[in-house]
């Protein structure tokens, strides 16, 4: 297959690394990479317009000059990108492409919008990452067949943990917590560290790493100042070696975010071998099973969390939990099925 392949220029965040993780397990096909939205540090707004321009400049010399067998945009609903991937997908269906959308990030109230979904229901098929999502996308009128898929963990990550790291975890009490991810209200990190704070109280040896950037950082490094939280570690963004080392040193990843697709963090913990306590929202509650990965917990209540983890610190399935995940993230979550279920879905668009 011939294949336009959309990837965003930012490498941080979920699509990005759904994209740095399929990739290279579509080498059998001709795949061409386009590279969409604002450049890292940017922030001068006429040289962003101008850099847009630019690039809807070069898509469209693309368009005119090749032919693809399917377009693959990647994208997520919010105002701004159904307009930025909307003119994509416009152009595409112009030149007579088929187009497949894979909706990473999804912010349901702009399903009410139908001028802004318009150009996003253009596309010939599209995949989600919850079944939730796929039902409101049916009730918002797209009348297309819709997919729901997992996204994939790194392979290195993957294959940097063995069977041997696993078993190391039978043989020390679990103290590390970790949460990773952007550091954002909607992720629950003041939520953690609330929980953090009343473990430590009964749990003086363990410590919380906080791996990621974002807006609440700074509250978050003010809070544990002003509650006196000891044991706290800011690692700021983490990737490559230095994230698969990270999971290897933790024992629970902490994680009680508010909304989700499909969170890559918790996806990536389960093929460390990482235990999960998180909640039971978008494409988490599709597959998560509670007391077999953890728990999955509907409060935002700090208290909940914290008995939570305390049982699941102290019990003697604690090792079984992490055996469950390591294995069921690389039955499940490894690049090449995901890709094989990708090209698969691609075959049947083109056909």
């Amino acid at each position: 297959m011939r294949i336009l392949f959309t990837k965003p220029y930012k490498t941080k965040g979920g699509v990005s690394s759904f994209c740095e993780a399929i990739i290279p397990a579509l080498y059998m096909h001709d795949v061409t990479v386009f590279k969409r939205g604002v450049k890292e540090n940017r922030s001068n707004i006429i040289f962003i317009l101008f850099e847009q321009i630019i690039n809807y400049m070069s898509f469209l010399f693309l368009m005119v000059f090749n032919k693809y067998d399917i377009v693959f945009i990647n994208s997520s609903l919010g105002k701004t990108t159904c307009i930025r991937d909307g003119i994509h997908i416009t152009l595409s269906k112009i030149f007579n492409n088929k187009v497949l959308l894979f909706i990473h990030g999804f912010e349901e109230r702009y399903l009410n919008n139908k001028h802004l979904t318009k150009s996003f229901f253009l596309s010939d098929r599209i995949i989600v990452l919850a079944k939730e999502f796929k039902v409101q996308l049916k009730n918002a009128g797209y009348t297309k067949k819709i997919d729901v898929l997992n996204n994939p963990v790194d392979k290195e990550l993957i294959t940097s943990t063995s069977q041997n790291d696993l078993e190391l975890r039978k043989k020390k009490r679990p103290e590390n917590i970790l949460f990773i991810s952007r550091i954002e209200e909607q992720k629950g990190i003041m939520i953690a560290l609330q929980i953090f704070e009343k473990l430590y109280q009964s749990n003086p040896n363990m410590t919380f790493y906080i791996a990621g950037d974002g807006s609440k950082l700074n509250d978050a490094k003010l809070y544990t100042k002003i509650k006196k939280i000891n044991n706290v570690k800011f690692l700021g963004f983490v990737t490559g070696k230095e994230k698969t080392e990270l999971f290897k040193k933790c024992d629970v990843l902490l994680f009680p975010t508010y909304n989700e697709g499909l969170p890559i963090n918790i996806l990536e913990a389960m093929a460390a071998g990482l235990s999960i306590i998180t909640r039971p929202v978008g494409g988490i509650k599709d597959f998560f099973e509670n007391e077999k990965m953890g728990y999955a917990i509907k409060s935002l209540d700090a208290d909940m969390f914290v008995e939570k983890i305390e049982e699941l610190i102290n019990s003697d399935n604690y090792f079984n939990i992490c055996e469950y995940n390591y294995n069921y993230a690389r039955k499940n979550f490894s690049p090449k099925i995901i890709a094989n279920n990708l090209i698969d879905i691609m075959k049947e668009v083109i056909n």
